[in-house]
């Protein structure tokens, strides 16, 4: 869309009006069209922008992701992808695709928004608002903000570093409000004023933008903040219902702040953050206890259950430090253990049978005997037996596991005996080279029937 700002004050058109903070759905009339190569033309059937003379789409501004919704035409409905507005000229320019459909210059469409993703975006707009407030409250002296952006699901405010600008410092603003001010229930106060009583009143910020001499929007909630804002917002503050503390990153420039009052959008990145990594835990410690560790998980295990539940920044950090200490303390256990039953495997003597004179089969069960762990005893094998194919299969509590290797003498395609026989007849999934396959299994049954097929060959 930056290619049109190099001709918008060619285009001999009023600038759209925008109705989207009285009206969620409106009959619109065409008055530019511009193909996807933002070419203007008379009809677009496809991908390209459009100008209407009105819209209650709210364009991507000050921080805030532009509305979704859709188009109806001749009751054919398409999706909005994105709208943006030309500051200087006033056109809102509109993102779309009208797959097999043709719109010309003149058509009326019927525009409405997407009232659930509107919604949860005022919500996080008026969330955000407050948090910002509530943050230089609570620091005592004003931080420059280097930027702020939100759509439906989350926002962010950035910071310049200052120092009292900490993880729980944000915690207990956010603890304020959702215990202080949102259930005030402080009602939403929108009102314009000039320019110059912006300026006299003090109410402008560093990055509010002036247009020629359009008034200043201000959004205020009353005792709480007042700031000049085009954006959506939700009513009063009951309607954010909580606000949730997401993500602190700090870097010798900015200090970035991550929330959100989307409770939908809170519980799916806390799952992935707290629930999926004390779920990478457990299967971790089940792992090391299938080896035989020794050690008393249960201390861990309750604190994991314990920090699932408190959906902040620091319950992430903290169960990422543990997932690092479980990882490092049972891979170190597996390596020595690992190490240890290679060496004993390899001096071992193996019973074995021979099937159909073309395979020497190696069966082990009970022992965790992982693939890395068997190569170095069939690999030995292989090399002195020059005849028969070697197949060591382990059965054990979670599935099971074998290897198939050959001689380099012996001319048999391995590979296509593992693909085209094997795997389509069990559930061992895995690969090698026509000389080497190495397969594993969440089914101890398989090795059963790995043995038929041995028989039928």
């Amino acid at each position: 869309m930056e290619n049109f700002k190099h001709y918008s004050k060619l285009l001999n058109i009023r600038k759209t009006r925008f109705v989207g903070h009285e009206v969620s759905e409106i009959d619109a009339t065409i008055l530019k069209i511009f193909n996807e190569n933002n070419e203007e033309v008379n009809s677009l059937m496809g991908k390209g922008f459009i100008i209407f003379d009105q819209t209650p789409f709210y364009a991507m501004g000050g921080g805030q992701d532009s509305d979704k919704g859709f188009l109806i035409f001749n009751e054919i409905k398409f999706d909005l992808e994105e709208v943006r507005k030309d500051l200087i000229y006033g056109f809102y320019i509109h993102q779309i695709n009208t797959n097999n459909c043709e719109l010309k210059v003149g058509d009326q469409l019927h525009l409405k928004i997407d009232q659930k993703y509107r919604d949860c975006s005022s919500i996080n707009h008026s969330a955000m608002h407050i948090t910002w407030q509530t943050t230089l409250n609570e620091v005592g002296h004003y931080v420059e903000e280097l930027g702020s952006k939100l759509n439906n699901e989350k926002y962010q405010i950035q910071f310049v570093v200052d120092e009292t600008i900490t993880e729980e410092l944000i915690l207990t603003v956010v603890d304020k409000i959702n215990k202080q001010i949102i259930p005030q229930d402080i009602k939403v106060n929108i009102f314009q004023v000039t320019q110059q009583e912006a300026i006299e009143k003090n109410y402008l910020l560093e990055f509010t933008k002036l247009v020629g001499d359009e008034m200043v929007r201000m959004v205020e909630f009353p005792g709480i903040v007042i700031e000049p804002c085009s954006g959506t917002h939700a009513k009063r503050t009951k309607e954010l219902g909580n606000i949730w503390f997401l993500i602190y990153d700090k870097n010798s420039k900015r200090i970035l702040l991550e929330l959100t009052a989307n409770e939908q959008y809170a519980a799916k990145f806390f799952n992935e953050k707290l629930v999926d990594r004390f779920s990478e835990i457990k299967a971790f410690i089940k792992k090391g206890l299938s080896y035989g560790i020794n050690y008393d998980f249960l201390k861990i295990l309750t604190r994991c259950e314990h920090l699932i539940k408190i959906w902040n920044p620091l319950s992430i950090k903290e169960i990422n430090l543990i997932y690092n200490d479980v990882t490092m303390l049972v891979n170190k256990f597996l390596k020595e253990r690992e190490a240890e039953m290679t060496k004993n495997l390899a001096s071992e003597v193996l019973p074995f049978e021979i099937i159909n004179n073309k395979f020497k089969l190696f069966s082990l069960s009970g022992e965790m005997y992982s693939n890395k762990i068997l190569l170095p005893k069939v690999t030995q094998e292989a090399s002195v037996e020059k005849n028969l194919v070697i197949v060591i299969t382990n059965k054990h509590q979670n599935g099971a596991n074998a290897i198939i290797i050959r001689n380099k003498e012996l001319n048999i395609d391995l590979k296509e005996l593992s693909t085209n026989i094997i795997m389509p007849k069990t559930t061992f999934r895995g690969g090698g080279t026509s000389s080497m396959i190495q397969l594993t299994s969440q089914s101890p049954e398989d090795i059963e029937t790995i043995k038929e097929i041995l028989l039928s060959e």
